[in-house]
């Protein structure tokens, strides 16, 4: 019961015939709400499906299994690697499965954060040219032609950071990058190629249709006030 860690017991059907505080604290409920009430009232229907399978396994076969539970809150999902263990009389029948959890939240959060610094550009948060070359290989196998590419290449890059400093090149970058995420749509893959290089992928986009989305971006281009700011394209499907 003062186990800092998570621990529940389940009947053959869902039900919880246990729950201990600190599993009640992390799905955001009290333990005589959960105990007696089957998994599909305490964990949305996916999750619930997902978690039943895996108890139901263990009541089938008698034997411990390890699963990822995620479980939804309003201030952020928490996440836990469950070990499920069966409950045996002497005629070694499962009764009932006791499941106890480790909170791997901060595990969690630190794999997405490294999976996302491992596909995006730190300066921009576009992506980067190893995510792009790998998405370029995936839609090269896919049904997703015509597919076109535009090349966007930032002019005098070098200059500006001679003349007005660094910072005021990065925030050109910057720049460019938001106006690029403006143009394309979400589908598109927009990536920082190079120090002053930027590239799109474009499935499923014909010539005339990356035509009229180069006139945007042009004209886009034409309206900024920045006298910095100056990009050379092309494009070819």
């Amino acid at each position: 019961d003062e186990s800092s860690d998570p621990i529940y017991m389940f009947d053959p059907d869902g039900t919880y015939r246990y729950a201990n505080k600190a599993f009640a604290d992390g799905v955001g409920k009290k333990p005589e709400e959960i105990i007696g009430k089957k998994i599909w009232d305490v964990f949305p229907k996916d999750e619930a499906d997902k978690s039943y399978a895996a108890v139901k396994w263990v009541f089938e076969n008698g034997m411990m299994k390890v699963i990822e539970v995620r479980v939804p809150r309003p201030n952020g999902d928490r996440y836990y690697i469950t070990t499920a263990k069966p409950i045996l009389t002497e005629q070694h029948e499962v009764i009932s499965v006791i499941c106890i959890s480790k909170d791997i939240t901060g595990r969690k959060q630190n794999e997405e954060e490294l999976r996302y610094l491992s596909t995006h550009d730190a300066l921009t948060n576009l992506y980067n040219r190893n995510f792009f070359e790998v998405e370029l290989e995936r839609i090269q196998d896919s049904r997703l032609f015509p597919v076109s590419i535009v090349m966007v290449d930032l002019d005098n890059l070098k200059l500006i950071n001679d003349r007005h400093g660094h910072a005021t090149g990065d925030e050109v970058i910057r720049k460019t990058a938001q106006l690029l995420k403006e143009i394309f749509r979400t589908e598109d893959i927009i990536a920082r190629y190079g120090g002053d290089e930027f590239i799109v992928l474009l499935p499923e986009t014909d010539e005339a249709a990356v035509h009229d989305v180069l006139v945007r971006l042009r004209a886009k281009v034409k309206k900024q006030q920045d006298l910095l700011f100056s990009l050379s394209i092309g494009a070819s499907t």
